[in-house]
Protein backbone atom coordinates (compact mmCIF):
# COMPACT_ATOMS: atom_id res chain seq x y z
CA UNK A 1 0.00 0.00 0.00
CA UNK A 2 1.50 3.54 -1.32
CA UNK A 3 0.51 6.35 0.77
CA UNK A 4 2.09 8.43 4.03
CA UNK A 5 2.74 7.21 7.00
CA UNK A 6 2.84 10.24 10.23
CA UNK A 7 3.11 9.34 14.16
CA UNK A 8 1.82 11.38 17.03
CA UNK A 9 1.98 10.73 20.61
CA UNK A 10 -0.13 12.57 23.72
CA UNK A 11 -0.27 12.04 27.19
CA UNK A 12 -2.91 9.40 26.67
CA UNK A 13 -2.21 7.96 23.56
CA UNK A 14 0.42 6.96 20.55
CA UNK A 15 -1.85 7.17 17.73
CA UNK A 16 0.44 5.99 14.38
CA UNK A 17 -1.67 6.80 10.91
CA UNK A 18 -1.50 5.71 7.36
CA UNK A 19 -2.62 7.82 4.65
CA UNK A 20 -4.34 5.87 1.25
CA UNK A 21 -6.85 7.55 -0.87
CA UNK A 22 -9.44 8.56 1.23
CA UNK A 23 -8.76 6.62 4.32
CA UNK A 24 -6.89 7.10 7.30
CA UNK A 25 -5.67 3.58 8.82
CA UNK A 26 -5.24 4.87 12.45
CA UNK A 27 -3.74 2.40 14.93
CA UNK A 28 -4.77 3.78 18.29
CA UNK A 29 -2.16 2.51 21.45
CA UNK A 30 -3.45 3.90 24.82
CA UNK A 31 -1.66 4.33 27.55
CA UNK A 32 -3.04 2.21 30.84
CA UNK A 33 0.04 4.10 33.09
CA UNK A 34 3.24 5.89 32.29
CA UNK A 35 5.28 3.27 30.59
CA UNK A 36 2.63 1.11 29.30
CA UNK A 37 1.05 0.33 25.69
CA UNK A 38 -1.89 -1.24 24.99
CA UNK A 39 -3.16 -2.11 21.39
CA UNK A 40 -6.66 -0.66 21.28
CA UNK A 41 -8.68 0.14 18.04
CA UNK A 42 -8.96 0.81 14.09
CA UNK A 43 -9.38 3.21 11.55
CA UNK A 44 -10.65 6.49 10.43
CA UNK A 45 -11.59 8.15 7.45
CA UNK A 46 -10.51 11.70 6.96
CA UNK A 47 -13.95 12.79 8.32
CA UNK A 48 -12.72 11.64 11.86
CA UNK A 49 -15.36 8.81 11.75
CA UNK A 50 -13.97 5.55 13.39
CA UNK A 51 -13.88 2.09 12.35
CA UNK A 52 -13.89 -0.84 15.13
CA UNK A 53 -11.44 -3.45 13.64
CA UNK A 54 -11.03 -5.34 16.82
CA UNK A 55 -13.81 -6.45 19.34
CA UNK A 56 -14.21 -8.19 22.53
CA UNK A 57 -17.89 -7.73 22.73
CA UNK A 58 -21.05 -8.60 20.08
CA UNK A 59 -24.35 -8.27 20.67
CA UNK A 60 -26.93 -9.12 18.45
CA UNK A 61 -30.32 -6.73 18.26
CA UNK A 62 -33.58 -7.00 15.77
CA UNK A 63 -31.59 -4.28 13.96
CA UNK A 64 -28.34 -5.40 13.49
CA UNK A 65 -25.63 -5.68 15.39
CA UNK A 66 -23.27 -4.04 18.00
CA UNK A 67 -19.88 -4.28 18.41
CA UNK A 68 -17.69 -3.16 21.59
CA UNK A 69 -13.98 -3.20 23.43
CA UNK A 70 -14.49 -3.78 26.88
CA UNK A 71 -11.84 -3.04 29.25
CA UNK A 72 -10.56 -3.65 32.86
CA UNK A 73 -11.88 -0.45 33.62
CA UNK A 74 -14.92 -0.38 31.43
CA UNK A 75 -16.00 -0.07 27.92
CA UNK A 76 -13.58 1.67 25.69
CA UNK A 77 -15.34 1.03 22.02
CA UNK A 78 -19.13 0.87 21.61
CA UNK A 79 -20.34 0.50 17.67
CA UNK A 80 -23.46 0.07 15.96
CA UNK A 81 -23.22 -1.78 12.76
CA UNK A 82 -24.04 0.62 10.20
CA UNK A 83 -25.76 -1.19 6.96
CA UNK A 84 -23.88 1.98 4.82
CA UNK A 85 -20.77 0.23 5.69
CA UNK A 86 -21.11 -3.28 7.55
CA UNK A 87 -17.12 -3.90 8.25
CA UNK A 88 -17.15 -6.13 10.79
CA UNK A 89 -14.35 -5.93 12.93
CA UNK A 90 -12.29 -9.11 14.20
CA UNK A 91 -13.42 -10.50 17.40
CA UNK A 92 -10.94 -11.66 20.11
CA UNK A 93 -11.16 -13.48 22.82
CA UNK A 94 -14.17 -13.29 24.68
CA UNK A 95 -13.20 -14.70 28.05
CA UNK A 96 -11.21 -11.33 29.65
CA UNK A 97 -13.57 -9.00 31.22
CA UNK A 98 -16.44 -11.10 31.42
CA UNK A 99 -17.76 -9.07 34.19
CA UNK A 100 -18.38 -5.78 32.10
CA UNK A 101 -19.40 -7.76 29.64
CA UNK A 102 -22.49 -9.90 30.68
CA UNK A 103 -23.25 -6.31 32.31
CA UNK A 104 -23.45 -4.66 29.04
CA UNK A 105 -25.45 -7.63 27.47
CA UNK A 106 -28.23 -7.62 30.15
CA UNK A 107 -28.77 -3.93 29.65
CA UNK A 108 -28.91 -4.31 26.00
CA UNK A 109 -31.58 -7.30 26.49
CA UNK A 110 -33.48 -5.56 28.65
CA UNK A 111 -33.15 -2.01 26.52
CA UNK A 112 -34.23 -3.70 23.10
CA UNK A 113 -36.99 -5.35 24.94
CA UNK A 114 -38.41 -1.60 25.75
CA UNK A 115 -37.51 -1.90 29.73
CA UNK A 116 -36.47 1.21 30.69
CA UNK A 117 -32.21 1.64 31.50
CA UNK A 118 -30.36 4.12 32.84
CA UNK A 119 -26.41 3.02 31.60
CA UNK A 120 -25.09 6.29 33.23
CA UNK A 121 -23.57 3.96 35.80
CA UNK A 122 -21.96 1.81 33.23
CA UNK A 123 -17.70 2.75 33.38
CA UNK A 124 -16.26 3.81 30.51
CA UNK A 125 -12.73 3.81 29.40
CA UNK A 126 -12.44 6.34 26.46
CA UNK A 127 -8.95 6.66 25.28
CA UNK A 128 -9.15 9.55 23.14
CA UNK A 129 -11.17 12.81 22.95
CA UNK A 130 -10.50 16.18 23.61
CA UNK A 131 -11.41 18.42 26.83
CA UNK A 132 -14.24 19.34 25.14
CA UNK A 133 -15.36 16.49 23.75
CA UNK A 134 -14.91 14.44 26.92
CA UNK A 135 -17.32 17.61 28.42
CA UNK A 136 -19.71 17.09 25.64
CA UNK A 137 -19.60 12.72 26.16
CA UNK A 138 -20.29 13.06 30.04
CA UNK A 139 -23.08 15.89 28.94
CA UNK A 140 -25.05 13.56 27.14
CA UNK A 141 -24.42 10.73 29.54
CA UNK A 142 -27.25 13.03 31.70
CA UNK A 143 -29.88 13.15 29.43
CA UNK A 144 -32.30 10.43 31.02
CA UNK A 145 -33.96 7.56 29.22
CA UNK A 146 -36.88 8.69 27.04
CA UNK A 147 -35.80 11.83 27.32
CA UNK A 148 -34.23 14.57 24.56
CA UNK A 149 -31.92 17.83 24.26
CA UNK A 150 -30.88 20.19 21.38
CA UNK A 151 -27.09 20.54 20.09
CA UNK A 152 -27.85 24.13 21.33
CA UNK A 153 -28.45 23.03 24.60
CA UNK A 154 -25.77 20.91 25.01
CA UNK A 155 -23.48 23.48 24.28
CA UNK A 156 -24.94 26.31 26.59
CA UNK A 157 -24.06 23.16 29.52
CA UNK A 158 -20.47 23.07 28.60
CA UNK A 159 -19.81 26.65 28.51
CA UNK A 160 -20.06 27.32 24.84
CA UNK A 161 -23.51 28.54 23.86
CA UNK A 162 -22.34 29.43 20.39
CA UNK A 163 -20.75 26.03 19.89
CA UNK A 164 -23.74 24.22 18.80
CA UNK A 165 -21.70 23.16 15.40
CA UNK A 166 -18.95 21.58 17.49
CA UNK A 167 -21.40 19.77 19.70
CA UNK A 168 -22.84 17.85 16.57
CA UNK A 169 -18.92 17.10 15.77
CA UNK A 170 -18.06 16.00 19.02
CA UNK A 171 -21.12 13.60 19.30
CA UNK A 172 -20.32 12.36 15.52
CA UNK A 173 -17.11 11.12 16.97
CA UNK A 174 -18.81 9.45 20.24
CA UNK A 175 -16.85 6.45 20.68
CA UNK A 176 -19.63 4.70 22.94
CA UNK A 177 -22.89 4.84 21.18
CA UNK A 178 -26.06 4.16 23.44
CA UNK A 179 -24.18 4.14 26.74
CA UNK A 180 -23.19 7.56 25.93
CA UNK A 181 -26.89 8.39 24.21
CA UNK A 182 -26.06 10.36 21.29
CA UNK A 183 -29.16 9.56 19.82
CA UNK A 184 -30.69 11.61 22.40
CA UNK A 185 -29.28 14.76 20.78
CA UNK A 186 -31.57 16.40 18.46
CA UNK A 187 -31.02 19.79 15.80
CA UNK A 188 -32.51 22.69 16.43
CA UNK A 189 -36.72 22.47 15.87
CA UNK A 190 -36.96 19.07 16.43
CA UNK A 191 -34.82 17.90 13.74
CA UNK A 192 -33.38 14.84 13.40
CA UNK A 193 -30.19 15.74 12.84
CA UNK A 194 -27.28 13.33 12.17
CA UNK A 195 -25.96 10.23 13.57
CA UNK A 196 -22.81 8.37 13.05
CA UNK A 197 -24.11 5.17 13.07
CA UNK A 198 -26.50 6.15 10.23
CA UNK A 199 -30.23 7.66 10.56
CA UNK A 200 -32.04 4.94 10.67
CA UNK A 201 -30.16 3.53 14.01
CA UNK A 202 -31.21 6.87 15.32
CA UNK A 203 -34.64 6.27 14.29
CA UNK A 204 -35.45 3.24 16.26
CA UNK A 205 -33.11 4.14 19.33
CA UNK A 206 -35.68 6.98 19.58
CA UNK A 207 -38.29 5.24 19.04
CA UNK A 208 -37.83 1.95 21.70
CA UNK A 209 -37.28 5.01 24.26
CA UNK A 210 -40.78 6.73 23.13
CA UNK A 211 -38.85 9.66 22.25
CA UNK A 212 -41.54 11.45 19.56
CA UNK A 213 -42.18 15.03 17.98
CA UNK A 214 -38.90 15.02 15.89
CA UNK A 215 -38.58 15.59 12.39
CA UNK A 216 -36.88 14.43 9.42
Amino acid sequence: MRGTCCMAETRHSLVIRALHKDRVYATTICRARPGSLILVLGSSNKKGNRAMEIANFRYETPYGLIFGYVTDKGIRMLQLLNPANPVHPSLLHPRPNQLHKWRLARLMKDYFAGIPVDFSNVPIDPCFGTPFQRAVWETARTIQYGHALSYGEIARRVGSPAGARAVGQALGVNPICIVIPCHRVLASGGKLGGFSSGLDWKRRLLQIEGIGGWKE
